[in-house]
């Protein structure tokens, strides 16, 4: 799945951390959305996500092997280049197309949206910054977020778009404002105990 153009996008440390936000994001949708409704069609379109690229992964198995950086040449002594290194480390370059990461992202994206708009376009924004951060922490090529995003309205399509917003009042459909600090707290919590393993390794 390897391009030029993948080669030609730099490899930029610092951005573990629009990266890092794949793993807080899934879990947005707990925070925000009140209607059970949307909150089961989210979960079953997770769960569909999942099988999908699992299948994709058996039966299409792409390896960024010798496409990601050399690991030791990552100061494990500096904060960013450590979290880049321990990422990079625990993330084995393997089961990459479609990318879970972007589908999810997106996933949860829709789902927020549908909830809230003013929130789905927050969660939009993080997803964009995921797009961007697969390709320069260089956990993913560009083919492999492409194919994230196609499953993700796939699935969006069938499992969450029949939810119908209109039909259900805002108070009903999402949590306050209070619901989205709740979650920009606890990710930035899952931030600073990064940075605390960081100073006790």
């Amino acid at each position: 799945m390897r391009t030029s153009l993948d080669d030609a996008i730099p490899f930029l440390p610092w951005t573990i951390f629009g990266y890092a936000w794949c793993y807080t994001s899934t879990l947005l949708p707990v925070f925000v959305v009140r209607s059970w409704e949307l909150f089961r069609r989210g979960i079953l379109a997770y769960v569909m996500a999942l099988l999908i690229a699992f299948a994709c992964f058996a039966f299409f198995p792409v390896t960024s092997r010798g496409f990601r950086p050399d690991l030791s040449t990552l100061d494990p002594n500096h904060f960013v280049t450590w979290a880049a290194r321990t990422n990079l480390s625990i993330d084995p370059p393997f089961n990459l197309f479609p990318s879970l990461h972007m589908a999810l992202a997106a996933l949860a994206a829709y789902i927020t949206w549908k909830a809230r708009r003013l929130f789905g376009l927050i969660s939009m924004g993080i997803a964009v910054a995921i797009a961007i951060t697969i390709c320069t922490i260089k956990a993913h090529f560009i083919a492999d977020g492409l194919a994230g995003l196609e499953l993700a309205a796939v699935v969006s399509v069938v499992c969450v778009r029949p939810f119908r917003s209109q039909s259900v009042p805002l108070a009903d459909r999402a949590y306050s404002w209070r619901a989205l600090v709740a979650y920009f707290t606890f990710h930035f919590a899952f931030y600073f105990g990064f940075f605390v393993a960081f100073l006790v390794q």
